[in-house]
């Protein structure tokens, strides 16, 4: 940056009492790579030192630009009203005084923008505070905000370090961030609406954090444009699920298939999942394999056994009966081998048996065996780790919630949007987002005074934590952070006692092997059975209880503390909850 020698007069110096901060942006020797650089960086060292500069002018000849910042004083004063009446209100007016602040940006030959100071001085009072906020406070609220501190003690946090902020600035900001771009695509020269695709801001969290399985499936007559939805959910290491967005698309070609995919690349950042289940959408399933390579794709067993049992069907003389025994007897016999043998087995079994019905083997092969076997039969599927999801039942499921929410198929976008519920709709009992939960790879957050344990837990952990919520301290405090967890509220807590109470009775004969002895276990069905008010010591929840809680949940259940931590994995396997029909 460089200076202008300008010369001021002295008795206008000192019959306006000019206040010269040219000194504050005359460094020599600095350059600017582009323009908005140059005014990102401009304007707020001016606000830091209680100066506000605004864009003047910007005009370019033969590739070479020039910008003019002036302070927002500069100009003629003038009045709001034409008509002033004293008696009744004071007169208001602009801020302008005809203040000779500016600064002349230049383009120099190489692209770089340098700064020149014409005149550093201003003719009025520099204010005695800034109205603007910077970039790192906003991010600072809205991340604040996002962990439900109150209004009141962000104000707190940021007076602490200085910065002066109103209660209305924070609201607003907030409101701000809750504002989402909504990525549309229009017909070229009529600029029809064809395609629009709508996430929900929490469940792109939750998308960062858990990204391994994604499942996804259209459905219809959701509006009266006849536009397909395309439906893309994810499932939390609890088996909850999770909307990750819904698309309204005109057709299921790959442009549109391939266009909603590029906005999920996008909402991924940089994270990629390990598997996507769909039914056999030829065109979906290309689409999916050109943006997630190394993602693997799975089939829906349960789509794939309804088409079987509706060709059987349709082959033997229209027997409903014969084709539902054998989609759910020998076929999925078939399909659920563990093994490569396992599987030769039992299709030579399948074909033998049902050797009456002409064209069957011919059939399974073709259509499904020698192109996508990969895909649904678990002597291969069993090697991806797709945490027990061979099926779109979920997916399922939430268009079912949001048909029974919208209650009419003929409706505009206006009836999808009006309902602030249809988000939440899809989160079929997903927890809240107030909770600690690790991304991998790890980003670093800056931790200010917000996070308060980070003294009490390993260091090398605190870098990784995204977010998290302090629960009430009643000597439940242990069930209600795993209430918070599972059921999305803290004050369920009783429920989780008797999860637990009830694990222990069910498998009593497992805990007493992990425990070592029938007492221990007593113990610990003790320990468990406190259903109301705050719980005396002996009631408290202890670390030994991570195995009741991971085989309760089936979940990975991890305490961390600077003394002790660990990890507990569950010991007992449930049912996968989208298994389809045994």
């Amino acid at each position: 940056m460089a200076g202008l020698d300008v010369e001021v007069p002295n008795n206008e110096k000192e019959s306006k009492n000019l206040i010269d901060t040219g000194h504050l942006f005359n460094i020599p020797a600095k350059f600017y790579d582009s323009r908005l650089q140059m005014i990102d960086e401009i304007k707020p060292l001016g606000l830091l030192h209680n100066i506000h500069i605004r864009v003047w002018q910007h005009f370019s000849k033969r590739g070479f630009g020039e910008q003019m910042l002036r302070c927002t004083h500069s100009g003629d004063f003038r009045l709001h009203k034409k008509s002033i009446v004293p008696s009744k209100r004071s007169y208001t007016g602009t801020i302008k005084c005809q203040c000779p602040f500016s600064l002349k940006c230049v383009k120099q030959n190489d692209g770089r923008w340098e700064v020149l100071v014409l005149n550093g001085y201003h003719n009025h009072n520099l204010a005695k505070k800034t109205r603007g906020l910077y970039a790192k406070t906003k991010e600072d609220i809205v991340r604040m905000t996002a962990s439900k501190i109150s209004v009141s003690n962000i104000l707190i946090d940021l007076g602490t370090k200085g910065i002066n902020v109103n209660a209305k600035q924070v609201y607003n900001v907030h409101a701000i961030s809750k504002k989402q771009t909504i990525p549309i695509v229009t017909q070229k020269g009529t600029h029809e609406l064809t395609d629009v695709l709508f996430a929900y801001p929490n469940s792109l969290k939750l998308l960062k954090a858990y990204p391994y399985v994604l499942i996804a499936d259209c459905t219809y007559n959701t509006n009266k444009y006849k536009m397909s939805m395309l439906k893309v959910i994810g499932v939390t290491p609890v088996h909850k699920n999770f909307s990750v967005f819904f698309a309204f698309l005109q057709n299921e070609r790959e442009t549109a298939y391939d266009w909603a995919f590029e906005c999920l690349t996008e909402l991924l950042d940089s994270n990629e999942p390990i598997v996507f289940v769909t039914d056999r959408e030829t065109a979906l399933m290309t689409v999916i394999q050109t943006h997630f390579l190394s993602a693997s794709l799975l089939l829906c067993r349960r789509h794939i056994q309804k088409d079987v049992e509706a060709w059987v069907k349709r082959n033997y003389y229209g027997n409903a009966l014969v084709g539902e025994v054998f989609a759910k007897g020998k076929w999925t016999q078939m399909v659920r081998s563990t093994t490569l043998e396992e599987f030769k087995e039992n299709e030579e079994l399948m074909y033998r048996t049902y050797s009456y019905i002409p064209g069957l083997e011919k059939y399974c092969k073709e259509t499904w065996l020698d192109k996508y076997k990969e895909r649904f039969v678990s002597a291969w599927t069993n090697k991806i780790l797709h945490f027990g999801n061979v099926t779109t039942n979920r997916v399922e499921s939430a268009h079912a919630a949001l048909k029974r929410l919208l209650r009419t198929s003929v409706g505009g976008f206006d009836t999808v949007t009006k309902h602030k519920t249809v988000a939440t709709s899809f989160l079929v009992d997903m927890p809240d987002l107030n909770i600690p939960y690790v991304t991998s790879p790890p980003q670093e957050i800056e931790h200010t005074s917000l996070f308060l344990y980070s003294d009490d837990i390993p260091h090398f952990i605190v870098p990784w934590i995204n977010d998290w919520v302090n629960v009430v301290g009643d000597e439940n405090s242990g069930y209600r952070a795993v209430a918070q967890e599972i059921y999305g509220d803290e004050n369920k807590w009783p429920r989780v006692r008797h999860d637990m109470f009830d694990e222990l009775k069910k498998n009593i004969h497992i805990y007493i092997q992990i425990y070592g002895s029938e007492i221990e276990v007593d113990e610990l069905i003790k320990r468990v059975s406190w259903w109301k008010g705050a719980a005396r010591p002996p009631y408290w929840m202890v670390t030994d209880m991570g195995f009741i809680i991971a085989n309760c949940y089936d979940a990975i259940f991890t305490y961390v503390s600077s003394t002790q931590s660990q990890t507990t994995l569950p010991v007992t396997q449930r049912s996968a909850m989208s298994e389809g029909p045994k």
